[in-house]
């Protein structure tokens, strides 16, 4: 796996974590576990405050997932995140389209 496909899946990972355990409840451990990817290129990759890590995943993922470059000025990673999770509470099958 290549250096930015590892990003992808670390940074995926990190956005499930947050779906499903929120507001940054969730450990580093659990992040290793599920990534299967080691602490250390974590950190150096991602660093270790987990809402950097979280700000970073978005990013990273958006920009290739969707191609957009930055994420919408003006929001909050808070409110951008809860607007996530209630479309998906709201409209589970939304999950079929990525």
């Amino acid at each position: 796996m290549t250096k930015a496909q590892k990003m992808f899946h670390v940074s995926a990972c990190i956005l499930v974590l947050e779906m499903r355990k929120s507001s940054l409840t969730w450990k580093v451990t659990d992040l290793v576990k599920k990534s299967k990817v080691s602490r250390s290129m974590i950190y150096q990759y991602f660093g270790s405050d987990k809402e950097h890590m979280l700000e970073q995943a978005i990013d990273i993922f958006v920009s290739q997932f969707y191609g957009f470059e930055d994420v919408p000025k003006g929001q909050t990673l808070a409110t951008m995140v809860g607007r996530a999770r209630q479309y998906v509470i709201d409209f589970p099958e939304s999950a079929l389209l990525y």
